[in-house]
């Protein structure tokens, strides 16, 4: 699990502050990471990094060869702060209905939800994309594999057909989570909520 968040941290958000070289679409060179002191010293090598890919549960991270290179590449599929990466490795939704799935969905906490009512709805803050999912955590029909912490409380149903009429655009990580920028300021307003539910299915205003 260390050695998980720490390989996420860099790939989403240290990379370039690390010096460490990664392309549009988020790929470092594996052997890059190897390198580094925090990974040298819990022995970590290629074949752990596989093993890391492979069973995470939340399946954080893509693993490929690079033919002409020569050389492993891995990214982080999806929660991103570095500028440089935004959609280049992602699915654009295009057609409505076809290419959309029944519900997208954001969860997040009651302590939060005043801040998210008050800000007008919600926003990237800090990252590329807003992060949905398309159904609850644990639920019979899908369970959740990322996009939404299985902790949340609060379940913020968004009106895909009103995204679309305000020009939100929406994308598909590799691991299947739900992306968006949002309008021009970076936000899903209010007006583009559907319903919001609390774990018990009691409706909040908004």
């Amino acid at each position: 699990m260390k050695i998980s968040k720490k390989l996420a941290k860099i790939l989403r958000h240290d990379a370039e502050s690390l010096k460490l070289p990664i392309d549009e679409k988020g790929y470092v060179p594996v052997d890059l990471i190897l390198k580094m002191n925090f990974f040298k010293s819990l022995n970590v090598d290629l074949e752990h990094l596989k093993k890391i890919v492979e069973t995470n549960k939340k399946q954080r991270f893509n693993l490929k060869f690079d033919n002409d290179k020569k050389v492993y590449l891995i990214c982080a599929n999806q929660g991103h702060s570095i500028k440089k990466i935004q959609n280049s490795n992602l699915i654009q939704l295009k057609n409505y209905p076809d290419d959309f799935p029944d519900f997208i969905i954001h969860g997040t906490f009651k302590s939060k939800w005043p801040l998210i009512k008050e800000s007008g709805g919600l926003k990237k803050m800090n990252r590329n994309h807003i992060h949905l999912t398309t159904n609850l955590p644990n639920s019979e029909n899908n369970f959740v594999i990322s996009g939404m912490k299985t902790s949340s409380n609060v379940f913020i149903y968004i009106n895909i057909k009103k995204c679309l009429d305000n020009n939100i655009i929406f994308h598909k990580s590799l691991n299947n989570v739900i992306l968006t920028e949002g309008n021009k300021d970076g936000i899903i307003p209010l007006d583009c909520f559907e319903r919001v539910i609390d774990k018990n299915d009691n409706p909040l205003d908004f």
